[in-house]
């Protein structure tokens, strides 16, 4: 493909078959190289013809979703909302907002280009409760005592999970604290089949090991040995018969009340106004479902998230600290000399959630230069998957060790060897640093989404230059001692679950009582 023309046509002769071409990859591959060598003034060329010019009418999501992957253009996103049919079904829906909700978790600058999905929801949410209704569903519950919760969880995996961790965290407190008998349900609610054709489709991984109710036993900082009520439903996509099902289950448990624990979209929004319900989770400030009462970080409610609330009739918002919910201690130890590494090596560690596209170029800079202030500086890099550190730093780095990959490691025995906590610009890092100072790590990080209401006020850096300062002054000894001792103290005094989990608990208990009778 030589010129701006030769792409179109290649794009577009995907997008108009009745199923992807194969091999797919082969072909997509090519453009995106084909594109990488454009002039600006090229892609310029190519991206206003497809907000301009007619499109195929046969995929035009994943036609869309596709350019914005390419691009990086915010207005596809629109494009994408805009072609939706206003009679979605719930399958189709889920789909098309988790692919652009794991895409914007990197590039949050878009973030409010989904908005316009939000009048779609809401008609989608208005023709369901319809449906209910004429079946008897809908009716608020009388509660006298909130002493049964459901805690409404899109997705369930293991402890090393952070939702997973503060669902169960949720449940504990409940239950050994406020005399609860708590069950966490797992919708798999980010379930769905890639029927709208889309390239590089996001695929979250679901509990499937056991489908139904079960009893678990789990350890989890002081609870040893505790008994968490889990239900699995089947992880398909959603739909008017699987949101059916966990109505009646609601109803069998005899539910007096329900925290939802994460987007859970349309099954939130047929709880909502028949029981008591709460928001409660990390990284969306305005959910699309709706609930009784909100709770989220403090910073993230701003001027625009309160317009956009009013907006959309989200009410009763109550802010602080994120949902504290770290690992722990190590329960295994590791050693430096594992990983290739002196005694006296000075490592930063670094955590990702997702994928190296939340290693910002802006924060791949700063890690070079503090490799370069000393020989015995080291970064140590863990998430779910390795990733490829001979793309993004200088093969020497790599060659003496000075990056250093790692997958499966427990996150806390990993602080155990690391000097400093550097967390990358992402959605997340919010647990990551909260398990780094309980286990004596100083933290840096920018003054940013929810992690901010984690770290003293004083430590919140506005800038990539700041940032980097801190992080280099953190080599000498006596200074790093006395952060390690700052954080430690702001752990302690600040970010205490059992008072923020019963601040929760009262809140829906006065909602309960006011709305409820």
């Amino acid at each position: 493909m030589r010129n701006v023309s030769d792409i179109i046509l290649a794009i577009d002769l995907i997008f108009i078959e009745a199923k992807l071409p194969k091999p797919i990859n082969q072909y997509v591959t090519t453009i995106e190289k084909a594109y990488a060598q454009l002039l600006p003034i090229q892609t310029n060329e190519l991206i206003e013809h497809y907000l301009h010019a007619p499109v195929t009418l046969d995929s035009p999501q994943a036609l869309y979703l596709f350019l914005y992957d390419l691009t990086q253009e915010g207005r596809f996103i629109e494009k994408i909302t805009q072609t939706l049919p206003s009679h979605t079904s719930p399958a189709q829906f889920y789909e098309i907002y988790w692919n652009l909700y794991y895409r914007l978790y990197s590039h949050n600058e878009h973030q409010g280009k989904i908005d316009n999905l939000r009048n779609l929801f809401d008609t989608i949410s208005s023709n369901t409760r319809a449906w209910f209704k004429q079946y008897g569903y809908m009716q608020p519950k009388k509660v006298k005592q909130i002493k049964r919760v459901a805690i409404l969880s899109p997705q369930i995996l293991g402890m090393r999970n952070s939702p997973t961790r503060e669902a169960v965290n949720l449940a504990c407190h409940l239950d050994n604290y406020h005399d609860c008998e708590t069950f966490i349900i797992n919708t798999n609610g980010l379930s769905y089949h890639n029927q709208s054709k889309i390239i590089h489709p996001v695929n979250f991984n679901n509990y499937d090991e056991h489908v139904d109710y079960q009893e678990l036993n789990i350890d989890y900082m002081q609870f040893t040995q505790q008994k968490i009520r889990l239900l699995t439903f089947k992880p398909e996509p959603m739909s008017s018969r699987k949101i059916l099902d966990i109505l009646d289950t609601l109803k069998k448990l005899d539910i007096d009340a329900v925290i939802s624990h994460g987007e859970n979209l349309l099954v939130q929004d047929m709880i909502y106004q028949t029981y008591p319900s709460l928001f409660a989770s990390t990284d969306i400030s305005v959910p699309f479902a709706h609930c009784d009462c909100y709770f989220i970080a403090t910073n993230l409610f701003d001027a625009k998230a309160q317009s956009l609330a009013n907006r959309f009739h989200h009410h009763d918002f109550f802010a602080e600290c994120t949902i504290i919910a770290p690992e722990g201690k190590p329960i295994q130890t590791v050693d430096k000399a594992q990983y290739g590494l002196m005694s006296n090596s000075f490592i930063y560690l670094v955590i990702y959630e997702q994928n190296s596209e939340e290693l910002s170029p802006e924060f791949i800079s700063v890690c070079e230069q503090l490799l370069e202030q000393h020989p015995q500086n080291h970064i140590l890099f863990a998430g779910p998957e390795p990733i490829e550190l001979n793309q993004l730093f200088a093969q020497q780095f790599c060659l003496d060790n000075r990056v250093i990959n790692t997958s499966g490691d427990e996150y806390a025995a990993l602080c155990a060897i690391a000097d400093v906590y550097l967390n990358p610009k992402d959605s997340g890092g919010i647990t990551n640093s909260q398990t780094a100072m309980l286990n004596e790590l100083p933290v840096v990080t920018l003054d940013y989404a929810d992690i901010s209401s984690i770290v003293p006020t004083s430590h919140r850096h506005n800038s990539w230059q700041e940032y980097l300062d801190y992080a280099s002054a953190l080599q000498v000894p006596e200074y790093l001692a006395q952060e390690q001792l700052i954080f430690t103290q702001h752990y302690l005094e600040n970010l205490k679950t059992r008072e923020q989990i019963a601040r929760m608990y009262d809140k829906i208990c006065q909602i309960a009582e006011q709305n409820y009778q």
